[in-house]
């Protein structure tokens, strides 16, 4: 590794440490909720270190030992909720150009997540070196994380446990906020997802799915809705 890859290792290192030090309770938050589920702890550190993918791990292992759905629903629902990784993670193989092996971007792009892709987003730093040590330090964190919870995650008081529950939600409030503020519009996405999630709750009939329907169908819906709706309207404004 030559001066200037690691120069720019060690500074990826630096700037991943805070979405580190968010993804350390998360990590501890999935151990205790994969325990609770029925989960051993080794599977559930495997899960996190291969998986990667914290909101579709909750779901997945909710869908798993919740005696609902079947492993069909489960797959399809993860492989929904992570196609998305597939486009965010072309936005980043364009960055990297040529600048990287496929191997090398193969690996960048198993640590990335929706935080570190924001932020790559946001800060132009197009040196693999750099994405490798952003990607670094937030793997391990909610790796171990993992891990701590699953194993210790009872010493815990309960009030404190239970307010773990919301280290998710506060991470995708996080990174949802600011993207409004930059572009109001996207809010309707917002409203729209919120308005298909009360009505598989409380519609009858469609309300008696299993999670893993539900989490599939809401997901489609918004996407479908969202780009008949709104889509081909606001491309239409960019290019007027």
């Amino acid at each position: 590794m030559s001066t200037t890859n690691l120069k720019n290792f060690k500074l990826g290192l630096l700037t991943g440490s805070s979405i580190a030090i968010g993804y350390i309770p998360l990590g501890v938050s999935f151990g205790i909720f994969s325990k609770n589920s029925g989960m051993n702890s080794l599977l559930s550190f495997f899960m996190s270190l291969v998986n990667y993918a914290g909101a579709s791990q909750f779901i997945s292992t909710k869908l798993m030992f919740d005696g609902t759905s079947r492993i069909f629903e489960i797959i399809l629902a993860v492989i929904i909720l992570n196609s998305r990784y597939s486009l965010l993670n072309l936005l980043i193989y364009q960055k990297l150009e040529n600048k990287a092996s496929f191997k090398f971007k193969a690996l960048i792009g198993l640590g990335l997540t929706d935080e570190t892709i924001s932020y790559l987003s946001f800060y132009s730093n197009n040196n693999p070196y750099y994405m490798l040590g952003l990607n670094t330090l937030p793997y391990l964190s909610f790796g171990f994380g993992t891990l701590a919870g699953s194993l210790f995650g009872d010493v815990l008081p309960q009030t404190l446990s239970n307010s773990l529950n919301i280290i998710l939600y506060a991470l995708f409030l996080g990174l949802i906020v600011p993207s409004l503020k930059k572009e109001i519009k996207y809010i309707r996405v917002v409203i729209l997802v919120i308005i298909i999630k009360l009505m598989f709750m409380y519609v009858p009939v469609i309300s008696l799915l299993s999670n893993g329907w539900k989490i599939t169908l809401s997901i489609l819906l918004a996407a479908v809705i969202y780009t008949n709706l709104f889509y081909k309207e606001e491309t239409g404004e960019e290019n007027d």
